[in-house]
C-alpha cells in the first residue's frame, strides 16, 4: 500500500472512531459544517483525504486535535487503559 493510500485509512479510521465517541454521524458534519455528502462518504471510506484547513475545521467541530485524526493511534485494550488512569482492573 502507498503512504498516500496508508494516510486516507488512517484518517478514515480515526474519523470513524472520532464520530462514534462524539455520537455524531456523517449527517451532522455535512450539516453542521456545510459540506457534500458525497465528500465526507470519501473520507470516512478512505477515498479521499481532506485539505488541511478543512482536518482543522473538523477537530474544531469536534473538539479535538487535529493529531486525533491524521496520526495512526495504537489501539489501547480497557486493561491498559484502567492501568494509565491507576484504576483497578477486574476481569
Amino acid at each position: 500500500m502507498d503512504s498516500k493510500q496508508k494516510q486516507k485509512d488512517i484518517f478514515a479510521k480515526n474519523l470513524k472512531r472520532q464520530l462514534s465517541l462524539k455520537n455524531k454521524t456523517q449527517a451532522d458534519i455535512v450539516n453542521d459544517l456545510n459540506l457534500t455528502s458525497s465528500t465526507v462518504s470519501d473520507w470516512v471510506n478512505g477515498k479521499k483525504y481532506p485539505r488541511m484547513d478543512k482536518v482543522q475545521i473538523i477537530a474544531d467541530y469536534l473538539g479535538i486535535y487535529k493529531s486525533d485524526l491524521i496520526e495512526e493511534k495504537k489501539e489501547h485494550s480497557d486493561e491498559e487503559i484502567y492501568k494509565s488512569a491507576n484504576i483497578s482492573f477486574v476481569k
